[in-house]
């Protein structure tokens, strides 16, 4: 199995328990983790794995993909839990994905220049910058 199929697969299965979990009723002792933490930080790593499993040669396509695509999928799971009757739509959860998801982009972009720059010799994986994405 190839690395690209991997994480294909992961990201398939990672985002089908994210839904179940953003569907489910909250277990109870859930409370003592702040909710908006879990969201932040359950979206900043379906960012990342989205990423992964969707990177091209275009760095700034497959990044503009992946925050489009997590954005309206928590966007998206949020209207399903208005119509689950034990969960409520929260906007201040699509907030709290979208800073999780803007962290992730972020950071992976600061990391990409700063491994272009100074360690151009690194393997790629296949991206090409141009003076146009710095």
């Amino acid at each position: 199995m190839t690395t690209k199929r991997f994480y294909r697969i992961f990201a398939i299965v990672w985002l089908l328990v994210v839904g179940v979990l953003s569907l489910i009723p909250v277990p109870k002792g859930i409370d003592a983790i702040s909710d908006k933490s879990m969201h932040f930080f359950f979206y900043l790593l379906t960012s990342m794995i989205v990423y992964l499993s969707i990177s091209n040669k275009s760095f700034v396509r497959s990044l503009s993909i992946t925050v489009i695509s997590v954005l309206f999928y928590g966007i998206f799971l949020e209207v399903l839990q208005s119509l689950v009757p034990y969960r409520t739509f929260s906007i201040d959860d699509i907030i709290a994905n979208t800073l999780g998801i803007v962290t992730y982009t972020a950071c992976y972009v600061v990391y990409y220049i700063i491994r272009k720059r100074y360690f151009p010799s690194l393997q790629d994986r296949g991206h090409k910058i141009t003076k146009k994405e710095i």
